[in-house]
């Protein structure tokens, strides 16, 4: 099932690697491609309804980007309070990897009419990826230079 509106279109992906529908949603006409990945449990249109559009309408309206963004598959698995078989977890994450490699990817570019764009996916930052003192060039060092 497809549906358009004059800025947003959504639709569901029958997965062969998750083995179920995938939402998947872009807002815009025209622009450079950007992946948003919703968090852990989240789905396609958790970015709309966290405001994340709104930030970035006047790049969207103006042209320069179009945002993507699909339901969190193997997040949801995690997500889900059952009783799964040891495994389940890992082997959902490499099918939710698998179908955005092979399926969700292709399905942008398809939407772009352009098989080999580039498609941005901003990197999340987290405490383990913020630079340390010691990279990013301060000295921690408590020993003195002589001189």
């Amino acid at each position: 099932m497809t549906t358009e509106t004059d800025t947003k279109r959504s639709e569901k992906i029958r997965s062969r690697h998750v083995g179920a529908d995938v939402l998947c949603v872009r807002w815009g006409r025209i622009g450079t491609p950007v992946l948003l990945f919703p968090t852990a449990g989240g789905d396609a249109e958790e970015c709309e309804r966290f405001k994340m559009l709104v930030a970035l309408r006047p790049l969207v309206e103006e042209g320069r980007i179009k945002v993507y963004s699909c339901d969190s598959v193997g997040g949801q698995a995690l997500t889900k309070r059952r009783d799964f078989p040891p495994g389940h977890f890992p082997k959902m994450q490499c099918a939710f990897d698998r179908f955005v490699a092979e399926e969700f990817v292709p399905w942008i570019r398809a939407d772009c009419r352009a098989p080999d764009i580039g498609i941005i996916t901003p990197a999340r930052r987290s405490a383990r990826s913020t630079p340390s003192r010691r990279s990013a060039g301060t000295r921690t060092s408590s020993r003195r230079r002589s001189g």
